[in-house]
């Protein structure tokens, strides 16, 4: 999978902007629950509504854990043929590993992979295990994720009773993906293997329900009780525009339900009403520089 061409640049006028934000913010007013939305291109937010709402990550946090342990790879620290103990006691919810009891080890790849395209928590704590808090910590900080905090392990019910959790915001997830377009993050062998990864996702109810044919979504949805998450990137003739979209305060019945139900409707809207105002906005005719400062000025200043 090629990544987005980073000399391609969009610049949206004001109004293009104004469109974008009204349609969000309007799907809002009859959702189940309450939203944050973010959507950045060009490492700018281009749109947001509540995007800076801090609230726990579900398993979003995955995807910035992908790109530790990638980083901590390009570094020599980590060897993605490195073998892995899958631990005695599996963590429950999404995944597979705790029902495949005989599984023993696995390659520290294979662990990402059933981490992000299945969301294993097992081995998702696997690799937090490997990595370390401290390396994770710092890594989060490089990758410019000021709020972004991973504090527990997967699944760990005493953690959240008492109060901890890992948490994100819609604007440093879109931010964050808007930077996957470009070999910035990860050198372009781990950068295409982490695209790659999020290509492959089995979980579509959400950002991509209902996308054209002609776009492509790489993405990684999260969810806990009373909270349904997506974020990702839309793929749109050569463009790559990064989208985040966080709930809360959902109903029961919905926040509770696997499968499409209303939450997953209006993310998929959402991620739609994204599309549809961007194949109106034109590519530049001469391309912008992207700094590092300009990509990270709207989520720090």
């Amino acid at each position: 999978m090629n990544p987005a061409d980073p000399a391609s640049a969009v610049t949206w006028d004001a109004e293009s902007r104004r469109r974008l934000t009204a349609r969000l913010d309007s799907l809002t007013v009859d959702a189940p629950g309450r939203w944050s939305f973010a959507v950045a291109e060009g490492g700018s937010l281009i749109a947001e509504v509540d995007s800076d709402l801090l609230q726990p990550s579900a398993s979003t946090i995955k995807v910035p854990l992908m790109i530790a342990l990638l980083r901590a790879v390009d570094r020599g620290s980590c060897d993605l043929d490195e073998m892995l103990a899958v631990p005695y006691d599996r963590a429950g919810g999404s995944g597979v590993l705790s029902q495949l009891t005989s599984v023993r080890e696995l390659r520290v790849a294979e662990a990402l992979e059933l981490m992000v395209t299945i969301s294993d928590n097992t081995a998702t704590n696997m690799v937090i295990d490997r990595l370390g808090w401290n390396v994770i910590a710092n890594s989060l900080d490089e990758m410019g994720l000021a709020r972004t905090r991973l504090r527990r392990h997967m699944m760990d019910a005493e953690a959240i009773a008492s109060g901890v959790d890992n948490l994100t915001t819609a604007r440093e997830l879109a931010l964050l993906f808007d930077r996957l377009g470009t070999t910035e993050l990860l050198p372009p062998p781990l950068h295409s293997a982490a695209l790659d990864i999020l290509g492959r996702q089995q979980f579509n109810d959400r950002m991509p329900a209902y996308l054209d044919d002609d776009v492509q979504c790489l993405h990684k949805p999260g969810e806990l009780a009373g909270r349904r998450h997506d974020a990702g990137v839309l793929r749109i003739s050569g463009r790559w525009v990064a989208f985040a979209a966080l709930s809360h305060d959902l109903p029961r019945t919905d926040s509770l339900s696997n499968g499409s139900g209303p939450a997953a409707e209006v993310i998929g809207m959402a991620a739609r009403a994204v599309v549809d105002v961007a194949r109106l906005v034109p590519a530049d005719p001469a391309p912008r520089n992207r700094s590092e400062g300009d990509q990270w000025r709207t989520s720090t200043s």
